[in-house]
């Protein structure tokens, strides 16, 4: 994984109404690998994405939205974000 899409992902992590601190312990990583994550200064491990990704409740196609942003898709990810309902 060389980039992901810190963008869409902070915007779920938005969403999801948790702290940096709530999620760190739900997926058992330090708050400032959270938030370094968040900003892009890392890329999480597959590990870490997939928890990520279970914590944030986010569908298959987000999941490779996010963490795999260089693959083709049908939709864009500003599309897949405003389809999804809170």
């Amino acid at each position: 994984m060389d980039t992901i899409d810190t963008e869409l992902l902070f915007a779920f992590f938005d969403k999801s109404g948790f702290t940096y601190t709530e999620l760190a312990k739900n997926i058992g990583i330090s708050r400032n690998t959270i938030h370094n994550i968040l900003f892009g200064v890392t890329t999480p491990s597959h590990y870490v994405a997939a928890h990520l990704a279970e914590a944030l409740d986010l569908s298959q196609e987000e999941f490779v939205t996010i963490f795999f942003p260089n693959i083709k898709r049908k939709e864009s990810h500003k599309e897949i974000f405003a389809q999804k309902e809170y």
